[in-house]
Formats: structure tokens, sequence, C-alpha cells
């Protein structure tokens, strides 16, 4: 794929890739393409092939494809012109070659197709990656050019004191901050354990009973200050897996999360957790019997912690999750070693 820079506005980005007689790039299958996102590509295949008898070009590059198109693409059925009607992009020139020009609008792994044969046959797609086109305070900033901090965002203070934590990281060349998750945190005040995935922290601002429009209001001024005077960008983690105990939704359909039942074979890290919880709670109330209770001076008392620990874990005899009743699943165990056996002489 040719990329030129058009001499009147530098800063437009023209890409040319020419297809095969499949209607593939003619590159190799593990060549990736990659285009900036808001440039021009320019699609090529000869006119007079098979794929070019009523060709329709079909593509997301400027609107994403739903759901339930995606789902007829992954199984190649049944792709027809009128459920991609919204995507369809018509040549810009024919002749000798079939041209297209097309606006690479979205970014992400793109897709494109022909449907052609009157509607009946559809090729093979082929993707290019799109890259995001990165302007801080007016300035294009090249990807490789990320300058990049990761800070904790619960320990930079109140939200107008963000300006002073942007003014210090400009100072040191930094391009862009990433915030660890901004969100309400769960009952451990983990970053990454978070209560409601919908509400900012209340730990930014001096009240705790700001409207969440309010917040957001207040976190966005800072952030395009940020941006705006003293050229720093702002990534922040959104982490919809990470959910604490407390988390209303969670408890509203624990099914989403791991448990002892529809996760079995979770039960031996829980029983292995259940000796060192109960270990450390009775060490810290001195039931443990030992002297230096509830406090570790030096390494020897840690070393006598360790056998202790071990002594424990050896009584809970944990090895059991790992045995099998060879009576009860004598067939299963016979179809394995059959398996094993059959995979060696491939």
């Amino acid at each position: 794929m040719l990329e030129e820079k058009n001499e009147e506005d530098p800063s437009q980005i023209t890409y040319y890739l020419s297809l095969d007689n499949s209607g593939r790039p003619k590159l190799a299958e593990d060549q990736i393409l990659q285009a900036e996102r808001d440039s021009i590509l320019y699609i090529e295949l000869m006119n007079g092939l098979e794929i070019t008898n009523d060709i329709i070009l079909i593509s997301n590059a400027q609107e994403n494809f739903p759901y339930e198109l995606q789902e007829k693409l992954l199984k190649n059925e049944n792709i027809k012109k009128d459920d991609f009607s919204k995507f369809i992009f018509e040549p810009t020139e024919i002749s000798i070659s079939i041209i297209y020009q097309i606006k690479l609008e979205r970014t992400g792994s793109i897709q494109f197709f022909f449907i052609y044969n009157k509607n009946t046959k559809n090729t093979k797609p082929f993707y290019i990656t799109v890259l995001p086109k990165v302007i801080i305070g007016g300035k294009k900033i090249e990807l490789d050019n990320i300058q990049l901090q990761t800070v904790l965002s619960k320990s930079l203070g109140k939200i107008d004191e963000f300006e002073k934590y942007f003014k210090e990281a400009s100072r040191l060349k930094y391009n862009f901050v990433h915030f660890t998750p901004i969100q309400q945190l769960g009952i451990s005040e983990s970053l990454y354990c978070l209560r409601d995935n919908t509400k900012i922290n209340n730990i930014f601002f001096n009240s705790d009973n700001l409207p969440e429009e309010q917040k957001s209001k207040l976190m966005k001024e800072q952030l395009d200050k940020g941006r705006d005077i003293y050229g720093i960008g702002s990534f922040v983690d959104i982490v919809l897996n990470h959910a604490s105990d407390n988390s209303e939704w969670l408890r509203d359909n624990p099914e989403c999360g791991y448990n002892l039942e529809n996760t079995p074979w979770l039960n031996c890290a829980y029983e292995f957790d259940k000796v060192l919880q109960n270990y450390s709670n009775n060490f810290c109330d001195c039931k443990t019997g030992r002297r230096f209770q509830p406090y570790v001076n030096n390494e020897n008392e840690l070393n006598e912690i360790e056998r202790d620990l071990w002594d424990l874990i050896n009584k809970a005899n944990l090895y059991e999750f790992f045995m099998i009743n060879i009576n009860e699943n004598k067939k299963i165990l016979e179809n394995y070693i059959l398996y094993i056996i059959k995979i060696n002489r491939l």
C-alpha cells in the first residue's frame, strides 16, 4: 500500500491499494495494512474480471456494522446487498480499472469485501488497521512519540489540584497521562475493584453530594485545561470486568462473578486462601501460640510462621483436589489414554 502526502495540505495523507483478481490486496497474507484516520484510501482493481460483474464494495470505514451483520460475516451466510445498503461505496472511476475513493473516518480494524455477479457471490474480506489521529493543543503527535506517565488517580488529591500535576508533567516533557480508574471504588478501595462504573469517585471533590453531571463537568474542565494549556492528553481505564463484592449490579447478577458453584475448580484456591486467612486472623488476635505475635521482628520469626503455615496446609489435604477415583471413572480414563496414544502416533 503506497502512501502519499498532499502537497497543498500536508496534513492530508492518501493511500493507494491495488487488488488482485480475487479482490484481495497484492501483498503477503501476513502483512498488516495500516493507515491513519481521516486519510483518503484509493482502492483499484482491473476491470473485466469475474468479480467486476455487478460489483459492489462493502466497508465499515465510516460506520460500524451492527452486531447482526457481523454475525452474518463471521458465518459467511446469505450476504445480500440490501443488508448492507448503508455500507456501500460507489466507484469514483470506471475505465480500464475500477477505482474507489474512501475516507477512513473510523479507527480500529476496518473491513472490506465485494459482492458481485448480481448479488450471488462475495469475496473474502481484507482488513486495514486505521490508527487514531492524535492532536493535542492543535499539534499532531505521532503514536511513537507519545510520552506517557501512569498515575494512581486517588493519590492526585482534589480536582482543583490536577492543574499543578499537569504543569509538572509538562515540565518533564510528558504529553499524555494514564489515569487508573476514576470511578467509585469498592469496599477494599483498590483502584481495580469498582463499586459503580457509572459514578465518579467522590474523593476528588470537596462535597460527597455533588450530582454526577456536576462531577463530570468539573473533571472535563480540568482534563481540557491539561490538554489545551499544558499539552497533556489523558487516558483513563475502563474496567468493566473489575467489580467489588459490594457492587450493586454484581449482587443483582451473582452469575457474572466467580463463585464456587459456577467455577468449582476454584475450591482448591478457596480452601488454600482460607488457611492463610484463618492463620492471619489468629496471629493478629495472639492465638497462634507464638511468643512474638502479633508482630514479626526478624527473619527467624518469619521462618517460624512459614513452618506453621506449611503444617496447616499439609493438614488441609489440598492434594485431594487433584486425585480421581479410578473405579468410578475407569471409562473416562481409558478414553483419555486412547486419545493420548492417538495424538502421539500422529
